[in-house]
């Protein structure tokens, strides 16, 4: 390539030459999902700047081309002392590139991380400048969509010096009111589910304004005062679920009412109960300065909220998924209680198969002929249900009488035997002859 700059590589790799003939390629400072930006100079002025251009991945993406080129034109618009400027923006050789102002400085997200919560009264301060810079990208019908910390670079902080900032980052930027800068596909999510106000979760069009980045400051806000941003969780469903559901945790108690009341309305549910204007907004946020600065900052790490609070605050399912879960929990129920059943009718049945203790009585056999009164039944009881076990005597009495067999009942020896006379039996005369019949 004639100058150098191919969109395949690195453009330190190689040969060093200049983009669109001006613009010399140094290191780089950083990368996102779709752009890069490195350190460049100005041949023509000398003067530092930034080059951004797209990831080798999105070369040939025709969306992210137009993503890149209209971040291009709409913040060329923008004229704000708050807003990164855009000093130059082209094609070489079919690569989109951006030239902006170089900033130097550390990240918001830096200043938390090592510093936060701060003190109410530079919380404030920070919201203020962050809040006039969004006012003026609204004034042009430009809404930023992805305020978030590390798009917040601090030209000037000290922990008891001046602040001043810069917003980076339009890259996702929307013309209030016009579809065409809708190039999501369905069902996408531009922005980082921390920061992202409900109505950009909507599945329906939802006519947006600066009341969504409104939103996205006040979560900034927020975690400036708490040390901690109002939703956290271990997926992003469950943070973006809550930004649409959950009620943010209450701030610390050295934040001044006046403030509290102003984030709180910030973080409304819905863009008509936050404040309707950035000039709202910004009176608000004057009227507190005052009052915080008497305040003290927040313990460090005393106002994170645990997981498990966001858990209860959160539906953990949705309805459908809930149904489902009912219906199977119902299921098992059902079939606990029908293998207890079961088991209960098999024991009941268990005990019904176990024999009776007496059976049904069995007649008894009739003396043979010429039978002594020695070999006859002497036993007076009368004949009763019998309550115990039938013994049948198969072997001829030890007696001297031949009989044909003979079958005794017994009575259990725990009970006495009812008196009563006996049916008298017909006599016969005994058979010498005779011999037992075989039962």
């Amino acid at each position: 390539m004639e100058n150098g700059f191919t969109p395949q590589g690195d453009p330190l790799g190689g040969q060093a030459g200049l983009l669109s003939g001006r613009y010399r390629v140094g290191t780089k400072l950083g990368e996102g999902a779709m752009g890069v930006v490195y350190r460049g100079v100005d041949e023509q002025s000398g003067a530092a700047v930034a080059i951004k251009t797209l990831q080798p991945a999105a070369f040939h993406s025709p969306k992210a081309r137009e993503r890149f080129q209209r971040e291009a034109g709409l913040a060329n618009k923008l004229q704000h002392p708050g807003i990164a400027q855009i000093l130059d923006f082209g094609v070489d050789h079919e690569t989109p590139f951006l030239v902006m102002e170089l900033i130097e400085g550390i990240e918001l997200a830096e200043v938390i991380e090592k510093d936060a919560p701060l003190p109410p009264a530079r919380a404030v301060d920070i919201a203020l400048q962050l809040v006039s810079a969004l006012a003026a990208a609204h004034h042009h019908n430009l809404i930023h969509r992805d305020i978030k910390p590390a798009n917040i670079r601090m030209v000037s902080y000290s922990p008891q010096g001046p602040i001043l900032l810069k917003v980076l980052d339009f890259g996702i930027a929307k013309e209030i009111g016009q579809e065409k800068g809708q190039l999501t596909t369905t069902g996408s999510i531009m922005g980082t589910p921390l920061y992202l106000a409900p109505e950009l979760l909507s599945e329906t069009h939802v006519e947006m304004d600066g009341r969504v980045d409104q939103y996205s400051v006040g979560v900034v806000l927020y975690q400036l005062l708490a040390g901690c941003p109002p939703f956290a969780g271990q997926t992003v469903a469950s943070i973006l679920l809550s930004h649409v559901t959950a009620t943010p945790p209450p701030l610390p108690k050295t934040v001044p009412p006046a403030l509290q009341r102003v984030v709180l309305r910030m973080l409304k549910k819905t863009a008509k109960e936050r404040y309707c204007s950035d000039e709202e907004l910004l009176a608000a946020l004057s009227s507190c300065v005052e009052v915080c600065r008497s305040a003290q900052s927040a313990v460090r790490g005393a106002t994170r909220p645990s997981s498990a609070s966001l858990v209860v605050q959160l539906p953990t399912q949705s309805q459908g998924r809930q149904n489902v879960l009912m219906l199977l929990l119902a299921v098992v129920l059902l079939i606990s209680t029908g293998m207890f059943i079961l088991l209960i009718q098999r024991r009941s049945l268990e005990r019904a198969r176990v024999p009776p203790a007496v059976a049904a009585p069995l007649p008894t056999a009739q003396p043979a002929a010429g039978q002594s009164e020695q070999g006859k039944r002497t036993d007076t009881a009368p004949r009763q249900p019998p309550q115990s076990s039938v013994q049948v005597d198969r072997f001829p009495p030890q007696s001297p009488a031949v009989t044909t067999g003979s079958v005794s009942v017994s009575t259990s020896a725990a009970k006495p035997k009812p008196k009563g006379r006996p049916k008298p039996r017909p006599e016969r005369k005994e058979d010498p002859f005779a011999v037992p019949l075989a039962r």
